[in-house]
């Protein structure tokens, strides 16, 4: 894509719109809002819209007025539905009464020219089948009645009453999802009225609830009655389906209904029952049907191959096993089955799988309260892997959705904020919130049956072992994050920022970089010296020659006798922040070669440039100060403006000999031009918007928004200039280019004598270095001209042309290569000579 259009993509924003014409987007939500309410009303007070066509075979519905006392349905018509071919009343033949679920509808049982479901499968096995509208949901006369409760026992006395009013003395009810809290209850209510329980794809103890923590469910009910109830009459895309009768129904039922008071009724029971479940159900688990048929004495347990919708997808099957089940117990007094038929058993797992499954086993037992913190830290590491580990296992309903949506969110916010997020409220915190429940979802579905393309993670796993499994893995993370960051503007400028991480080998981890060096690591390891013979290189540096934690102050006092090298004071660690300030402030004062402000302030062994500040004002060195709380250097500033790194490498026949006399000790292997990336205010953008359209600096957004702090939301005028950094290193702002160009005899003469002069305590001794100097221009650097000299680096002072973005990877592997190589050939030659 071109580089005009992706700035014009990044330009667009629906939130920056609605910047841009608040009042527009306030005329435009409220026409919404109120459309929202205007079909709202028609869905509730009447489906008016879609007319009797709503809810299917309403033609074959019947009403039914119960006014017996203390129901809280009295006096109010409810639908029903009867399929016989018989006497509903005949005691021999008891008819099948069908309670569904919540959220649903009596809808789910019904036939349809593809499908005959539940219902069409047991009218055609002779079976009178009754299936009703639980109050409150779907095909209610008036949906906008409240009800004095929803409760599964609340319903229990309804249907009892509705089989008081058809004259049906003995039924086998089937309760499907928390239909079957509604059966349990009628048997608990009047057990002889009841021939058989079904439980159909059922709820049942309180441990298999979500997340099992009765405090833990039905404060998240009441979170779903505040946001799909009430918010959602403010919320015009959730308002046309959320804020209906439906929804306060299935809400309410959640509520209102105590699965703890299942266990004692489980536990007691004498009527027989049939537990037929799906083993990839989804919503309740095949765990919680297998401990329910261990819970009652009195239980069957079927167990298919299907998920929590039999009634449509697996009527058949059902409803012959049902009918054996019913026929066998039309009369009372018959030894009830206690058997577990398993025809869908699990597949046998191993390595990875039987891993998954393992922790999957623990997730379940484990309290909500453990399990939030857990995911938190996960999320707020790792949001994507979290989020795809946690749809997992909420997929396999080892974990409730109520606490994986809690512990992802909270890791979210949780997490360090970077330039590239927004979370400040309300939007910001809207925002994650939806996210977090739409990436969950959007894994969910993934690993459904029911997709096409399915990405199972016991699939990956069972197939290809843990390799699979980690390809599950990256998949589907980096699926999350590119979808999310495609969503805003600040997203698909970190994707941009990534891609150019991704494709330019100069920001790429230290340790690729050096893949190819390992072989040559390996070579030495047998020869003179071992491994570590470069660090015999440099002896007038500690540590090494330099290769950890050498001091920039030693160096540069070693390198003191060349007038070219920046004059520099070292402020020691141990005095208090304010006393080491003012032991700085002297300095600048009383030193004249130090050249007043501005200076550079470092640390004395600070790596990668990091921590450098330049103090432009006395007001400036007590923050650094503060920060930094080892040896430091003040050092004077001069302005260039051209930087570059030169690395000089002694020749190993000149170990021995000084540089500067007679012939060269060494030669320049390589030069380095430093720029410094800038940014031009235009007025209207915020320096933190000026960087993150600046290709550079969108990709070291990170450490320029740590730089320069508030400063990143102030607009920057037309014109004025503000520069990345002014330390010449890569990690900190500025971009490194080869300017081997640049190599010329008077330069290398030159730098051969600022080599020969460098000496300290021990003697003369450099053979490996980088030189980091400024000058007026490269023109300047070739004819060895204006040179200064800020500091040398030892054996680790890299050619750094390596990280020039205009070259191949392949080129800058070459360079590393040809620079280790150089480096041992001096180091063993220093062996050689009797160092160590």
């Amino acid at each position: 894509m071109p580089e005009g259009r992706i700035r014009r993509a990044l330009k667009s924003s629906p939130i920056a719109w609605i910047k841009r014409h608040p009042r527009a987007a306030l005329a435009i939500y409220g026409v919404l809002l109120i459309a929202n309410w205007i079909i709202i009303g028609e869905v509730n007070f009447g489906r008016k819209i879609w007319g009797e066509g709503y809810m299917a075979d309403t033609a074959h519905a019947r009403e039914l007025v119960l006014d017996a006392p203390g129901l809280p349905v009295r006096e109010l018509p409810l639908r029903y539905w009867v399929a016989s071919r018989g006497d509903l009343t005949d005691p021999d033949h008891p008819p099948a009464l069908l309670l569904h679920g919540s959220p649903g509808a009596a809808v789910g049982f019904m036939a349809s020219a593809e499908n005959p479901g539940l219902v069409g499968e047991l009218e055609r096995l002779d079976r009178a089948v009754i299936w009703v509208d639980l109050p409150g949901f779907a095909s209610e006369i008036d949906p906008t009645r409240e009800f004095t409760s929803y409760s599964a026992d609340a319903y229990a006395d309804v249907m009892l009453a509705v089989l008081d009013e058809l004259g049906v003395e003995r039924a086998h009810v089937v309760g499907w999802s928390n239909g079957g809290a509604v059966g349990l209850r009628m048997i608990e209510a009047d057990p002889d009225r009841i021939a058989t329980l079904t439980l159909l794809a059922s709820v049942g103890v309180q441990e298999t609830e979500g997340s099992g923590s009765y405090l833990f469910e039905h404060a998240k009910y009441a979170f779903g009655q505040v946001t799909l109830g009430a918010a959602g009459y403010l919320v015009p895309p959730v308002g046309w389906v959320a804020p209906t009768a439906e929804t306060r129904a299935f809400l309410a039922n959640f509520q209102q209904t105590d699965q703890r008071a299942m266990r004692p009724i489980m536990e007691t029971l004498d009527t027989p029952t049939l537990i037929l479940h799906g083993r990839h159900d989804f919503l309740t688990p095949a765990w919680g049907a297998e401990l329910h048929h261990e819970i009652m004495p009195t239980s069957r347990l079927v167990m298919l191959g299907g998920s929590h919708f039999i009634p449509m997808l697996q009527a058949k099957d059902a409803a012959a096993v049902m009918e054996g089940f019913f026929t066998r117990h039309d009369r009372a007094g018959v030894e009830p089955i206690t058997t577990y038929e398993d025809r869908a058993p699990n597949v046998d797992r191993a390595g990875v799988a039987r891993a998954i499954a393992w922790v999957g086993g623990h997730i379940r037992w484990t309290p909500w309260w453990v399990l939030v913190p857990l995911i938190a830290l996960l999320a707020r590491w790792r949001p994507e892997l979290a989020t795809v580990l946690v749809a997992m296992y909420v997929g396999r309903v080892d974990l409730d959705i109520g606490v994986a949506l809690l512990g992802l969110f909270a890791g979210r916010l949780a997490r360090r904020r970077t330039p590239f997020d927004r979370r400040r409220l309300p939007v910001g915190w809207i925002g994650t919130a939806a996210w977090t429940a739409l990436s969950v979802f959007i894994v969910f579905m993934l690993e459904q049956d029911t997709f096409p393309w399915r990405l199972g993670p016991d699939d990956a796993a069972l197939r290809f072992g843990a390799i699979g499994f980690v390809a599950y893995l990256v998949v589907l993370t980096t699926l999350l994050h590119v979808l999310r960051s495609l969503l805003r503007r600040p997203g698909r400028q970190r994707l941009l920022a990534q891609w150019t991480h991704l494709r330019s080998h100069e920001h790429w981890p230290s340790w690729v970089m050096y893949v190819p060096v390992i072989p040559i690591w390996v070579g030495h390891a047998f020869k003179p010296g071992g491994v570590l013979a470069f660090t015999a290189a440099n002896p007038g540096i500690p540590d090494g020659g330099g290769i950890t934690g050498e001091s920039k102050s030693h160096i540069l006092r070693a390198l003191g006798g060349d007038p070219r090298v920046l004059a520099h004071e070292l402020i020691e660690a141990g005095p208090t922040t304010g006393e080491r300030a003012a032991a700085a402030l002297r300095a600048i004062e009383s030193r004249p070669d130090l050249g007043g402000y501005p200076v550079i302030l470092k640390p004395d062994t600070g790596e990668r440039g990091s921590d450098v500040r330049l103090a432009r004002t006395p007001g400036d060195v007590a923050p650094f100060f503060e920060q930094v709380r080892e040896d430091a250097v003040v050092q004077r500033f001069d302005p260039g403006p051209a930087e570059f790194g030169v690395l000089w490498i002694r020749h190993p026949d000149a170990i021995g000999r000084d540089p500067g006399a007679g012939e060269p000790a060494g030669s320049i292997f390589a030069i380095t031009e430093k720029r410094f990336p800038e940014v031009v205010g235009d007025g209207a953008r915020t320096l933190g918007e000026l960087i993150l359209a600046h290709p550079r600096g969108r990709a070291q957004a990170e450490i320029l928004f740590a730089r320069f702090g508030a400063r990143t939301r102030e607009t920057i005028p037309e014109g004025e200039r503000v520069r990345f950094t002014n330390a010449g290193n890569h990690m900190q702002g500025s971009s490194f280019h080869d300017g081997s160009q640049l190599i010329t005899p008077i330069l290398e003469r030159a730098i051969d004598a600022v080599a020969g002069g460098f000496a300290d305590e021990r003697g003369r001794g450099l053979d490996f270095g980088r030189f980091d100097v400024r000058c007026p221009s490269g023109e300047h650097l070739a004819r060895g001209e204006g040179l200064t000299i800020i500091e040398l680096n030892g054996v680790l002072g890299e050619a750094t042309i390596h990280y020039d973005p205009d070259r191949s990877a392949l080129f800058a592997w070459g360079v590393l290569q040809a620079q280790w190589k150089r480096l041992y050939e001096v180091g063993e030659a220093r062996i050689a000579a009797g160092a160590k």
